[in-house]
């Protein structure tokens, strides 16, 4: 299976370092307030690590990126207006999420602003009284704009076991078979 990954810049739209004020460049000439880093976003003071705002967080948007699953009409996970905490983890840069259907994602801060959470297994049992159970091995990973923005990529494989399945797929796709979304969340 292929799976493809947006690179965080093209998420967050990175921009260079300022240039030199004597080549003409005006964003070397930083008048923004104290504590920002040029767009209003935090700065993080050198010598501490990044951390986001913990509590409840909102989702403000969600993408569907891909969906040969053809699951995206029985997906309530993400919706807008869907609540998730964010709570602290073992160490300093780690992090729990929990999402409102209660399941947890495990997560670390890497390369400053991103971060990337463990794997972890749901079984969606809505077709069980035909019997069929949708396994899915899910991947959540993203960045934050700043301690109060979060940009999350969800990648799931999904696959069916029981002998219901073939009622299932013919609702949506063919197992086994690959969906992604993007969201992007702001804490309360």
């Amino acid at each position: 299976m292929t799976r493809y990954t947006i690179p965080l810049c093209f998420l967050f739209a990175c921009a260079d370092s300022p240039g030199d004020p004597a080549a003409g460049d005006e964003s070397a000439d930083d008048t923004s307030p104290a504590g920002t880093n040029g767009d209003g976003h935090d700065q993080t003071p050198e010598g501490t690590m990044f951390q986001p705002v913990r509590g409840d967080w909102e989702v403000l948007t969600r993408t569907i990126i891909s969906d040969a699953c053809d699951l995206a009409g029985y997906v309530p996970q993400g919706e807008p207006g869907a609540l998730m905490t964010l709570g602290n983890g073992a160490e300093d840069d780690r992090f729990v999420i929990e999402h409102s259907d209660g399941t947890l994602d495990n997560c670390i801060l890497v390369d400053d602003i991103g971060y990337d959470c463990l794997n972890r297994e749901d079984v969606d049992d809505t077709a069980e009284a035909i019997g069929a159970l949708i396994v899915l091995d899910i991947h959540s990973y993203g960045g934050f704009g700043d301690s109060q923005t979060m940009f999350m990529d969800v990648a799931a494989d999904a696959d069916c076991e029981g002998g219901g399945c073939f009622l299932v797929e013919l609702a949506t796709g063919n197992f086994p078979c690959y969906f992604e979304m993007s969201l992007e969340f702001a804490a309360l």
